[in-house]
């Protein structure tokens, strides 16, 4: 098939002494889609100045992509129901409480006319239909393979400390005397002529504890250690703490087969992909390179 490169122009006419005329650029075909189904071109507006409903740039490879799966839906004659796609879009409106004018507003919003903006809508349904009928609806995760990534792959939850510090300066004359007054304040909890400030409870994860503080690990609940740096003693205390510990098979099953479903369904398209280079061209013809990477 030869297509011949189509730009759209827009004609300004200015009409002073003599009659001039203006071409301006206003798109251009960036590239065509060639599948079973039809040829699909896609223009540069598309990725450059038109945004999917949360506001994000439509990269022009995803967009080739979005309409590869929509001509095989077709082509594979795919179980969908005509009007499914319409349910989904009345089914959105109904869950956020959205009217037609509500819809047109947030079309406009991200460079849509209405009917671009169903479209949209459309499209996102069939992508979704498309996954999980010729993929994710083969998608099992078996409990050997589950068990198999949970010890080889294990997940823990965080431990933590609660400490509360003093900080008791002394004069370099007096060093001795503060020391026995503060050495006497751990071993019975109080001391003549002796006030302890301490500061309020500060919780740290443990594997944010500095290196020079990783005493703090060996310490039980309610226990006092003193150290003492330039010009003043330390006092710590440890108030609660909770050791990093294994997390059970039972919490970690979810996301354990999320990740193995994943790992799956990108084999799955990566082998899907390969056959869909038999009867799919992308012919580019715009500024930008395309390349078939679907």
């Amino acid at each position: 098939m030869k297509i011949t490169k189509l730009t759209l122009i827009s004609l300004f006419v200015v009409l002073p002494d003599l009659v001039q005329a203006e071409l301006i650029l206003l798109d251009q075909i960036e590239c065509v889609v060639c599948g079973p189904e039809r040829n699909t071109p896609l223009v540069d507006t598309d990725a450059s100045w038109k945004r999917d409903l949360n506001g994000n740039f439509i990269e022009m490879q995803k967009q080739i992509q979005q309409d590869i799966v929509s001509q095989q839906v077709i082509a594979e004659k795919m179980p969908m129901e005509p009007a499914a796609a319409q349910k989904y879009i009345e089914g959105l409106k109904t869950q956020n409480n959205l009217s037609d004018s509500d819809l047109t507003a947030m079309f406009a919003e991200v460079g849509r006319t209405t009917p671009e903006g169903l479209s949209l809508l459309h499209d996102q349904y069939v992508q979704e239909f498309f996954m999980h009928y010729k993929f994710k609806s083969q998608l099992v995760a078996t409990d050997d393979e589950i068990s198999e990534h949970y010890n080889e792959f294990p997940q823990f939850v965080e431990g933590w400390v609660d400490i509360t510090i003093a900080h008791i300066p002394y004069e370099q004359s007096s060093r001795e005397t503060v020391k026995s007054q503060v050495e006497s304040f751990v071993s019975t909890g109080k001391a003549d002529n002796l006030t302890v400030p301490w500061g309020s409870a500060i919780r740290i994860a443990t594997d944010d504890i500095a290196k020079d503080k990783e005493f703090v690990l060996t310490m039980d609940v309610d226990q006092t250690l003193i150290r003492e740096t330039d010009g003043q003693f330390e006092l710590y205390k440890l108030t609660e703490k909770e050791p990093t510990k294994l997390k059970p098979l039972s919490e970690c099953r979810a996301s354990i087969i999320d990740h193995l479903n994943r790992k799956k369904l990108e084999k799955m398209l990566s082998a899907h992909n390969q056959t869909v280079r038999e009867f799919i061209d992308i012919i580019p013809l715009g500024n930008k390179e395309i390349k078939l990477n679907v």
